[in-house]
């Protein structure tokens, strides 16, 4: 059981290195950016027609702030608190962040079970500064929803281009 707890702190202490830096910030971005296509793409060919389940693309100044900023603090916030709580039930802090990702894409996309696809992803990676444990710091918090907003940036960049 020693051994356990010691293994446990170690995986903390590595991950709390490895994402907890704002060089993480770029890199994390873009791979939720680029699962987020991945799927838009894939799920665009197999299913045809999904304009049912498509937004509009933003168009005014206040939607840009509410994606831009209050989305990702409050997602964030949303997404520290629960992977805390749930951190107490599963022992596996990655677990519980993968978890709370998933819950969150659940309700990210509960008018649309598309947009919970393409949003699983990208919420584990937001969720990967909170994997050495500190889920309340200012540091992860800001890492995550920092992440965040530069992938919700290039959604808007790709959805006012027409290209998906």
């Amino acid at each position: 059981m020693e051994a356990e707890n010691m293994l446990l702190r170690v995986d903390m202490a590595y991950y709390s290195r490895l994402f907890s830096t704002f060089k993480w910030v770029p890199i994390a971005a873009f791979i939720s950016f680029s699962s987020s296509l991945l799927a838009a793409i894939a799920i665009r060919s197999t299913a045809g027609d999904v304009s049912a389940y498509a937004r509009e693309a933003p168009v005014g100044v206040i939607d840009f702030i509410g994606i831009l900023v209050v989305a990702p603090i409050i997602e964030t916030l949303m997404l520290s608190l629960l992977a805390m709580s749930l951190s107490k039930v599963v022992r596996s802090m990655v677990s519980a962040c993968v978890l709370s990702a998933f819950l969150i894409a659940i309700f990210h996309g509960i008018f649309s079970w598309i947009q919970s696809l393409l949003v699983f992803l990208p919420f584990v990676v937001f969720s990967t500064p909170f994997w050495g444990g500190n889920f309340f710091s200012r540091k992860p918090i800001l890492i995550s929803a920092s992440i965040h907003t530069l992938h919700n940036f290039l959604v808007c960049f790709v959805a006012l281009s027409g290209f998906i």
